[in-house]
């Protein structure tokens, strides 16, 4: 008996994956959905003809309420030789007037499970990571910091059922060990997905025992992801909602403060900024100093800071500095998925080389615009993923038990902008990827 299975993710009667072929319906076929809010069930139904809907008690598809951030995996397998109309099967189940015409439709893969359903995965690869890097904290090697970090998530992701492919990641150009461009990860059964790794973001933190290290990932469907090339910095701006839309980077830095902390409804003299301490920021710190407000600096890790702007109560309203660009696409998912804005642009230093902002041309960078959260990361399912590696302004650092290890953690994803922090308490003996630290 041949069994012809497509699966496809319905976000309440919103289809996440498109269809590229439309059949008639001539044969047997078996409907299966599976909540995957409260996985407790999988509802099923077979026949020989198109179905009522009603058949599905409780499935959230079918409903007539509020679907935001409702979640089902629908697979429809034909039985025998038969085909199936797919598209009708869909408009019995409620989804009729979101159904995409039939010239956009496109089949993203066989499989398709929501980018919520993976947080708790991708939360296992930042751990792993964090877990490596931590081993060598103080130790004074950069690069073993780098390579024990990729080492255990790369361990990680080669046991994740999805199809996946890291687009970039953070190292290359200072020679550090890092995942390849355009890796193939994962065991390739599953949702088609692109990562943005910086398996430690403060790798010199790390290894000199300070604080603000991270593990940090960006998680989209593919095509989702831009990354602006790792060849030279980025200046950067970040905040939470409230300034979306009222600050440009044509503005001044006094005038992007002074907006700011007036949507906050702040008084200068409270109002907190951080940034890197680099000397490519000398400049602009002599001008924060003159406005009067509080200033964090910080040697490492401009992807937590950029986070942290966007948490209420967090005591941090502006992201100010030069960063890199692996950075700033992972920045801006998180940013985005707290509705949150960030702003970036090339940093055009004295010190670059004559050719770089060909270098950038050349692959595609329009050197003179400004990029936003929603150009960086696109769409409506994304997932920002970070673990502590040294205590820091967004996370716990790693602390290590006779058994095993305490990991903090937090997700964050769309379309919902759910937050979430968690602690890991790994058990090292007779685990599939620490079990050799025993």
């Amino acid at each position: 008996m041949d069994h012809d299975s497509q699966s496809l993710l319905l976000d309440g009667d919103f289809i996440l994956c498109d269809i590229d072929f439309i059949r008639k319906h001539n044969g047997p076929y078996k409907v299966d959905i599976h909540d995957v809010v409260t996985s407790a069930s999988t509802y099923s139904s077979s026949g020989t003809s198109i179905p009522d809907a009603e058949w599905l008690p409780g499935a959230d598809l079918t409903s007539t309420g509020d679907k935001e951030d409702i979640y089902d995996i629908v697979t429809i397998t034909s039985i025998g030789s038969s085909t199936l109309d797919l598209q009708m099967m869909l408009v019995i189940m409620g989804c009729k007037k979101h159904i995409p015409p039939k010239g956009r439709l496109k089949l993203r893969g066989k499989f398709m499970v929501s980018l919520r359903s993976l947080a708790p995965s991708l939360i296992r690869i930042t751990t792993a990571a964090a877990v490596g890097a931590a081993l060598h904290i103080g130790q004074g090697n950069p690069k073993i910091v780098d390579q024990r970090a990729v080492d255990f998530s790369r361990a990680v992701l080669a046991q994740m059922d999805i199809d996946g492919e890291v687009i970039s990641c953070e190292g290359p150009k200072d020679h550090a060990p890092a995942f390849n461009v355009r890796e193939k990860v994962g065991t390739g059964q599953g949702p088609r997905v692109e990562f943005v790794m910086d398996p430690v973001d403060g790798t010199t933190a790390t290894s000199k025992g300070r604080k603000d290290a991270i593990s940090a990932l960006a998680c989209a469907p593919q095509g989702c992801l831009q990354v602006l090339p790792d060849d030279g910095y980025y200046f950067k701006i970040a905040t939470d909602y409230r300034s979306k839309d009222k600050i440009s980077l044509d503005m001044s830095i006094e005038e992007i403060v002074q907006t700011v902390a007036d949507q906050k409804g702040m008084q200068l003299e409270n109002f907190t900024v951080i940034m890197l301490e680099r000397d490519r920021h000398k400049e602009i710190l002599q001008r924060l100093r003159k406005l009067g407000v509080r200033i964090i600096l910080i040697r490492d890790g401009d992807i937590a800071a950029s986070v942290v702007t966007c948490i209420p109560n967090s005591g941090v309203d502006l992201l100010i500095g030069a960063g890199a660009g692996p950075e700033a696409t992972i920045g801006a998912t998180a940013v985005k998925s707290l509705g949150g804005t960030m702003l970036v642009n090339v940093w055009k230093d004295k010190k670059d080389d004559s050719e770089r902002l060909e270098r950038l041309k050349a692959e595609g960078v329009d050197v003179d615009k400004t990029y936003c959260e929603k150009e960086l990361a696109k769409g409506n399912q994304l997932v920002f993923a970070a673990s502590g590696v040294t205590k820091g302004e967004l996370l716990n650092g790693v602390r290590f038990t006779s058994t095993g290890a305490i990991v903090s953690s937090l997700c964050v994803r769309l379309p919902s902008g759910t937050f979430e922090k968690s602690e890991t308490t790994l058990r090292f003996e007779k685990h599939p990827v620490y079990e050799f630290l025993t």
